[in-house]
Order: C-alpha cells, then structure tokens, then sequence
C-alpha cells in the first residue's frame, strides 16, 4: 500500500508574455497555465508527479529534506511544509 503524504509548499506565480508561470522553489517544479488558476492548478498536479516519482524511487523524504521542507507536528497533522516543525 502507498503512503500517503501532505505537503503544503511555497507558489510563486508571475506572467510572462501570454502564458502564467507557476513555480515551486523548495523542490525546483514549476508549470504554466493560460491562467492563475491554471497555473496554480497546473503546478499542483506536477508536484503531485514529482513526488509520487520520489515516492516510487524511495528518495521522497532525502528531497523533502534536502529542500528544506520539515514534518509537521502530531498536532497539526501528518505532513510536510516550509517549517513545519517550528
């Protein structure tokens, strides 16, 4: 059975020419849409890829780690996010 994870991470959005580029810096994905909303949810669904790829390959927590990314607390549920352990 796959583990499930929750991570909340960092978007930053901006325009360039036409298109609206989504990315997320902690783990180097980025997306673009023909809108905000499209970028956002465009940039959701590659982090969702990256990280099941991680997960398949077994380097999902080393990554998350490594881009500074920590658990969140038993208190404010299972996950990870931008210092979630403070």
């Amino acid at each position: 059975m796959a583990h499930e994870v929750s991570i909340r991470f960092r978007a930053e959005i901006f325009e360039e020419g036409d298109d609206y580029v989504a990315i997320c810096p902690e783990l180097d994905v980025s997306s673009f849409g023909d809108s905000v909303a499209e970028a956002e949810e465009s940039l959701r669904e590659a982090v969702e890829a990256f990280v099941e790829g991680c997960q398949s390959l077994g380097t999902l927590d080393e990554i998350l780690e490594a881009a500074g990314l920590t658990p969140s607390p038993p208190a404010r549920g299972e996950g990870w996010g931008e210092g979630a352990a403070t």
